[in-house]
């Protein structure tokens, strides 16, 4: 595992969600991803006063646990997560759609037990923000050949016991200095989250 380079401050917008009990799991797997790049998550709100070189936005969209979307079949045409980009530039907003998570996986998660079920989702939804972080904090809409940062999951990627970045991921992620995203310069963690928030709804608005 790297010696953390850069120390990322997550804020997470749940809603419904913070009672899930996938969160615990997608917590846990997320930190783990990012750390084997070297990479430190802490995780904000409103009450944080902690020094941090980057910060990114995670919408979690629905009510992010197993079996609590609708029991329709996913599309292929649905994206499970995404990343603002604009003008060329990856923004650090992210966000997962957990109903057609739970559409994509449901299947295949039938015969588990219900705590097995919930990590499992969870795990599953902490590899597709790690792979939108990496779109965010390597500032690249490439993709690799495989791993957390190839292109496409199959449900097989997002459910297996294990799946990590590529030695072309973890090269690109390897960042020395705080050169991109918000600095936490800024002030305290309220002002930034703040900023970040006024930058999302700027964008939304376009």
């Amino acid at each position: 595992m790297k010696v953390p380079v850069a120390k990322v401050g997550v804020f997470l917008k749940a809603d419904a969600s913070e009672s899930s009990l996938s969160l615990p799991s997608m917590r846990k797997e997320l930190q783990e991803l990012m750390a084997s790049a070297g990479v430190q998550l802490v995780w904000l709100d409103s009450k944080n006063n902690i020094s941090v070189d980057r910060m990114v936005s995670v919408e979690l969209r629905g009510d992010c646990q197993f079996g609590s979307g609708k029991s329709g079949k996913f599309k292929d045409h649905s994206a499970l997560a995404s990343t603002a980009v604009q003008d060329g530039k990856v923004l650090p907003f992210s966000w997962v759609d957990c109903v057609a998570l739970d559409q994509f996986v449901r299947p295949a998660l039938h015969d588990e037990s219900k705590a097995e079920r919930s990590e499992i989702y969870g795990r599953a939804m902490a590899r597709l923000l790690a792979h939108e972080f990496y779109h965010v904090l390597a500032q690249t809409e490439a993709h690799t050949s495989s791993g957390i940062s190839k292109t496409a999951f199959s449900v097989n990627d997002l459910l297996a016991d294990h799946l990590t970045f590529q030695t072309e991921a973890l090269t690109a992620l390897h960042i020395e200095a705080p050169v991109v995203l918000l600095s936490a310069s800024f002030g305290e963690e309220a002002d930034d989250i703040s900023r970040l928030e006024a930058a999302e709804d700027a964008l939304a608005a376009r």
